[in-house]
């Protein structure tokens, strides 16, 4: 498939993702890169699934 396919659009409209910060020390409100990244890609036309800040323990991140 091309890259001029009426079809590309719609391949990406169907894609969803996650954000996951680790950190110790961001919440919602302080995690500016997490907040930016989802911004970018839902204006490119992706779904966003979940996003999520877990703390920089291996357990945690593991579990997620």
């Amino acid at each position: 498939m091309s890259s001029d396919s009426p079809h590309r659009s719609l391949e990406a409209k169907r894609i969803t993702f996650a954000v996951l910060t680790v950190s110790d020390s961001r919440d919602e409100r302080s995690d500016v890169s997490g907040r930016r990244i989802s911004e970018m890609m839902e204006r490119a036309g992706y779904r966003r699934r979940e996003k999520r800040i877990v703390p920089d323990e291996e357990e945690e991140i593991e579990r997620v």
